[in-house]
């Protein structure tokens, strides 16, 4: 479906007050098929047990996979193969935490961990290589056993999963969905958020908007703080943008740029700066830059039925947001 790559941001974005514009500004970076949420709590959050332990899981359509003590998924960046760090902006430590250890902590491996499990430093800590590649989480991931990573462009490389049973360097990353092909994982997905029902997120699971202006595929939000606040859906020219169980309109594009914004049913879609986690939809409701920001139905098949234009049941159009101005 969050910089140099082919990945646009999806996600974090602007907030008009000068601290709001900077969080947004470091945070924005995603390209080519996901979204980059902020991670509330540091990297090594996940990964706290006093013995880390690398496993082997079974991932839909990958096969067994590497990893972490707590069953998430493992991820290499295409860049880092010699061990030499490259994710190393805020930003892509936010949407790819490290696996981190405390220096001389003893990494082991479980049954089916073929491979040489070692480390480089980061700082004050040491982060876990497997084969010589730095290992990371995704954020996107937010339950053991998901791989919403696979295969996404983005801070100056591709992101694989890892084979738990590579033994060499050049057999650790999983370059395709077995059986599949680069890219399966659907880019956009269905959702269920409190008072809306089911509505299409990214792959992430980030709430996706449209405006009410834009039904005929124009675009109208063009202003740079338009788009830090409102980061448009965007992926590489050429990318096949594919959606997930439930998904049932049509998916396509519009030219932004260099890049293509996603369609659906024939509006663009965008995340929001305020939907700080999956399954928030703060930005339904929301009158800014010429029309209406809605959340959108995820099994709509028409243009018109797309915008969500009442929250389910309760027949309000907006969500309150956390604190802090838009200052339209």
């Amino acid at each position: 479906m969050r910089n140099d790559t082919s990945r646009s941001p999806w996600r974090h974005r602007r907030a008009i007050g000068a601290a709001l514009l900077g969080a947004a500004t470091a945070a924005a970076v995603l390209v080519g098929v996901a979204v980059v949420p902020s991670l509330a709590s540091a990297p090594s959050a996940r990964h706290g047990s006093p013995t880390p332990i690398l496993q082997e899981h079974k991932a839909a359509g990958y096969g067994e996979v590497l990893t972490d003590s707590a069953g998430y998924t493992l991820y290499v960046l295409s860049t880092e193969s010699s061990g030499k760090l490259h994710c190393t902006s805020g930003a892509c430590l936010k949407a790819w935490p490290p696996l981190l250890v405390a220096k001389n902590a003893k990494v082991t491996g479980g049954a089916g961990v073929r491979g040489k499990i070692s480390h480089v430093v980061r700082g004050a800590k040491w982060q876990v290589t497997y084969n010589g590649w730095p290992v990371y989480t995704f954020v996107g991931d937010s339950h053991p056993g998901q791989a919403n990573g696979e295969n996404i462009h983005a801070f100056g490389g591709v992101w694989d999963l890892v084979h738990a049973a590579a033994t060499t360097n050049a057999a650790t990353p999983v370059k395709k969905a077995a059986g599949s092909g680069p890219g399966a994982t659907p880019v956009l997905q269905e959702r269920k958020v409190a008072s809306y029902g089911e509505v299409l997120t990214d792959s992430a699971g980030y709430t996706l908007y449209v405006l009410s202006t834009e039904s005929s595929g124009k675009l109208h939000c063009t202003s740079v703080t338009c788009l830090k606040l409102w980061p448009a859906l965007e992926v590489a020219k050429n990318t096949k943008v594919t959606g997930g169980t439930g998904v049932k309109g049509k998916i396509s594009h519009v030219v932004r740029g260099a890049k293509w914004q996603v369609t659906y049913n024939g509006w663009p879609v965008y995340t929001f700066i305020k939907d700080s986690h999956p399954g928030q939809a703060y930005g339904g409701g929301i009158h800014a830059f010429g029309g209406v920001w809605y959340a959108v139905r995820a099994s709509a098949t028409s243009n018109a039925a797309t915008p969500i234009k009442k929250a389910a049941s309760s027949g309000t159009t907006t969500t309150t947001a956390p604190s802090g101005g838009y200052g339209y």
